[in-house]
């Protein structure tokens, strides 16, 4: 039992450090989402959820450097995860692409 209890002791203190830095942002997550998408959304296929899964990162990290954007520089690592998570999205379309053809 006391294993669980350093285990979330250390989640807290993660919890307190990323809302220093991001603060709400997962609060405004929704409303971002749904600006993106007024008409909702529905996916059906693995591809569907997959390429929603790496959108939703793109958000996440949209919102997380919007937080920071005021402190220049301490946005660095949100930008490389968007590359990332931007390149990662080109191969899915790339890939659908030619299956289509």
């Amino acid at each position: 039992m006391s294993r669980v209890i350093d285990i979330l002791g250390g989640d807290i203190s993660v919890f307190k450090d990323r809302n220093e830095l991001y603060g709400s942002g997962y609060k405004k997550h929704g409303d971002v989402m749904r600006s993106l998408f007024p008409a909702g959304l529905t996916l059906k296929t693995s591809e569907d959820f997959g390429r929603f899964a790496l959108l939703d990162l793109v958000v996440v990290k949209l919102v997380r450097y919007s937080a920071r954007f005021l402190f220049p520089g301490d946005g660095i690592d949100s930008l490389r995860d968007l590359r990332t998570y931007a390149c990662m999205l080109q191969e899915m379309d790339e890939e659908s692409k030619d299956e289509s053809m």
